[in-house]
This record gives structure tokens, C-alpha cells and sequence, in this order.
């Protein structure tokens, strides 16, 4: 199985986790957990030496204890504690401005922005491309290729344009197997996208022909098939497969972001579809 990276990493939960004892108290740190719907855990799932440090470093710890900080759902339901626990550093002397600044850079390498309101948000340049993942069962088969999206999104074009195609690939065999349905290994993605799409009633000649609004549906979905293999064309032009050096034509971030928005908006669209038909067979 992939390892998944963490999305906030140890260091800047260490910081948190200073700011808590420098300029928190105990119950301010309860309550910007507990007002994000965060149940504290029980003192004994932690050890003893987690509290030896003071007991605001300890809740602190407490609470974090049971967050993935791999899963983008759970790191999105943390950022707003985050920026509550970010407020009580007051800028109000050199040290406290000089530390803010310090937390702010360390998150910006994570990739998460600090808005003028205060809020922590993914970086519109540097956040990592997602998916539903908390729908799909095990989602490694599709870790790494948002893992390598993110990198090569701003500094690798064709890097990205290769791995949106990869994604889009590796989902429609999601989908099959979850369903329990056979495919070929090394079919083309035409024929993986086309299977995909007719299990779950995505693709046009899945459609009812009587059924209302039909043509609209089929070019609704004719369409939606057509971005998915037109990126695998692109793929075929300028990503860098099968041993190419050099890649024709400009390239820029604007073709990156293009091809990371078309493959994540399909998946997107196959795995929630995927999600509600499992859930009618129950």
C-alpha cells in the first residue's frame, strides 16, 4: 500500500502545540477543539510522558491524538482549530510578530495559506489535487498519483499532464473492481473509461432511449467521456512517457491546472457515482 504524506507536518503541529502553552490556557484549548465538533479522547489512550511537559501542551496533544494528518477530510475539519489557536499569538512586540511570521512561512511549506481574516486555507498555488477519498474503501491506488499531481503541477507540466491521465486510468479500475467486474490490465483507457462508465450508468448507451431529456443526457455524458479520453491524447502529445527527452510546444502551468481540473472532475464524478450505486445495492 502507498504511504500517504502527511498534509500538516510534525513541525508545524510542534509550533501549535507551543502556542498552546505560551498563550493558551487549558479550557480556550478545550473549546477551540470541542467548537469543531472534536470529542475529547480519554487520558489514558495517551502515555504518561506526553503530559510532562505542562498539561496545555498534553490537551493539545490529547486532541490530536486521533487525527489522520494524511486525510485531506480531516486536516480541512482541523485548519479552523488551527486558526483559532494561530489568533491568540497578538502581535503586539517584536518576538510575537517575529513567531507569527515563522508559524505563517512553516504552513505556507505545507502548502496552507493564512487569508487576512485569519482563516487557514490551502494554498490556491501549492494545495494538493483531491478527490473524495473517504468514499472509496482503499484509496492507495490512487495516493501517488495525486501525490505526483502536486508536484508536478507548477513545476512540471508534462509531469502533470502524464499523471492526470494515470489518475483517470487507475480510477476507472477502482470503479470496476469495486463493482466486481473484470478488465483488461493494459486496455486502453478508451475501453476502461466506456466499461466504466456503462456500469454505472454513466455512459450514453446506458441511458433508456424513452427516458426524458434523453439526447441532453447523452451529450451531457458523450461529453464527459470525451474530456477524459481527450487527456489521454494529450498525454500521448506531450506528456513524458516511453522514454521521451524533449516535449513538442510550449508548455505551461495554465496546461497543468487544465489537465489536474479535467481528471479530478471526472473522478470526482465516478467515484460518487460509484458511492450510490454501491449504497442502492444495500
Amino acid at each position: 500500500m502507498i504511504e500517504r504524506p502527511e498534509l500538516i507536518s510534525r513541525k508545524v503541529r510542534g509550533e501549535f502545540r507551543d502556542i498552546c502553552s505560551s498563550w493558551g490556557v487549558v479550557r480556550q484549548i478545550e473549546r477551540a477543539f470541542e467548537d469543531e465538533g472534536f470529542d475529547r479522547p480519554a487520558e489514558n489512550s495517551l502515555t504518561a510522558d506526553v503530559w510532562k511537559d505542562g498539561q496545555r501542551r498534553g490537551v493539545f496533544a490529547l486532541y490530536t491524538s486521533n487525527v489522520d494528518w494524511t486525510d485531506p477530510v480531516q486536516v480541512r475539519k482541523m485548519l479552523p482549530v488551527l486558526a483559532e489557536i494561530l489568533s491568540w499569538v497578538i502581535p503586539d512586540n517584536d518576538a510575537s510578530v517575529i513567531y507569527r511570521e515563522r508559524v505563517i512561512s512553516l504552513l505556507a511549506r505545507d502548502g496552507f495559506d493564512v487569508t487576512s481574516e485569519g482563516r487557514i486555507v490551502a494554498s490556491k498555488t501549492r494545495a494538493t489535487p483531491s478527490l473524495p477519498l473517504e468514499l472509496v474503501e482503499d484509496p492507495s491506488a490512487l495516493l501517488g498519483h495525486l501525490s505526483r499531481l502536486a508536484e508536478g503541477a507548477e513545476s512540471d507540466p508534462p509531469l502533470a499532464i502524464s499523471q492526470a491521465k494515470a489518475l483517470i486510468e487507475a480510477t476507472t479500475k477502482l470503479v470496476l473492481k469495486e463493482l466486481g467486474k473484470p478488465y483488461d490490465e493494459k486496455a486502453d483507457l478508451s475501453e476502461l473509461i466506456k466499461s466504466a462508465q456503462k456500469e454505472l450508468a454513466l455512459h450514453p448507451d446506458a441511458l433508456a432511449p424513452d427516458a426524458k431529456g434523453v439526447e441532453i443526457s447523452k451529450r451531457v455524458l458523450g461529453s464527459l467521456a470525451q474530456v477524459a479520453i481527450g487527456l489521454s491524447e494529450l498525454r500521448n502529445l506531450y506528456g513524458l512517457d516511453h522514454g521521451k527527452s524533449a516535449v513538442p510546444g510550449p508548455l505551461s502551468v495554465r496546461h497543468a491546472h487544465l489537465a489536474i481540473g479535467c481528471a479530478t472532475t471526472y473522478c470526482t464524478m465516478l467515484i460518487e457515482t460509484l458511492e450510490y450505486r454501491l449504497a442502492r445495492r444495500e
